[in-house]
Formats: C-alpha cells, structure tokens, sequence
C-alpha cells in the first residue's frame, strides 16, 4: 500500500497548551502541589514526587477504596435477600402464567423486569448501588493523567511549535 498520500501528522503546541498546560486545571492543582511539597519539605525531586504519590494515595485514593469495599460488602449482603425475592417472584410468574395464559417469552420478560425493579429498590433502600464501587476508579485515572502530565510540563517537555 502506498503511504505516501496519507499526510502527518503532529501534535502542535497550540493544542498541547490547550488541553494539557498547567493552565487546565487539574493539571494545574497537579503541578502546585508538587512544587509545594517539593519547596516545603526541601528533598530532591524523586523524593517529592514519591512523597507527593504516597500522599494522593493515602488522602484521595485509600479513603475511597475504604468506601468501595463497603459498598461491596452491603451488596453481598444483600444476597440472601435478592435470592428469597427471586424464589417468590418466580412462584408468582408461575401462577400468572397458568391465571393468564402468558408464553415463556413474556413470562420471562415480566420476570426480569419486576426483578430489575425489586433489586433497584434493595439497593435505594440500602444505599449501596454496585456502581460506587468503582467511583475509586474515576478519581485515580485523572489524577494520575493530571500529575503525569504535570511532571511531563515541569520537565520542559512540550511538543515543538509546528503545526500541520
């Protein structure tokens, strides 16, 4: 295949600054605090950047992990309770199908539906919908983008000023 109709591309300086200089926020907060700490506590740079990870982790991530867990362990807890439900509701799906005449196909679609509906409810009651636990996630991947990128901008390197 011939290569050379496609065109290059680069990524300019304009959109660097754009979307990763410390002037967007996060990126900006990432870089302050390694600076602070850095100034503040006086080490070289690969102790600042060790001390300032040991410390993200320790304030933002572990408490957050603490509070994933928790949520799992609610949901778990729970299952005893959503199996019972899943018993009832099944013996009741099968009385309708004989009252009613419904075909499997909407036996099981009344099922599912009042299942959704029911473990909906449990997880509203108990406060514990499985989806928080992975709020740990959506904290730590943009914080380790931001002081990535944090680190990549106090190294001085940005891409050079060429656009295509």
């Amino acid at each position: 295949m011939d290569f050379s109709k496609f065109k290059a591309r680069s990524f300019s300086a304009d959109t660097y600054n754009k979307y990763f200089s410390p002037d967007v926020a996060p990126i900006g907060y990432a870089q302050n605090v390694l600076e602070s700490i850095h100034s503040v506590t006086g080490l070289p740079w690969w102790a600042s950047i060790l001390v300032t990870t040991v410390l993200l982790r320790s304030l933002v991530t572990l408490p957050l992990t603490i509070y994933s867990m928790h949520i799992i362990a609610r949901v778990e807890q729970l299952q005893p309770e959503i199996a019972k439900l899943s018993q009832e509701l099944r013996r009741e799906v099968a009385v309708a199908v004989k009252t009613f005449g419904w075909d499997a196909k909407t036996a099981r679609f009344k099922y599912n539906t009042t299942m959704r509906k029911l473990i909906r409810e449990l997880y509203i009651r108990d406060n514990c919908h499985p989806a928080k636990s992975s709020l740990v996630l959506w904290f730590q991947i943009p914080m380790w983008i931001s002081v990535s990128f944090a680190l990549r901008n106090m190294s001085g390197a940005i891409p050079n000023n060429t656009s295509s």
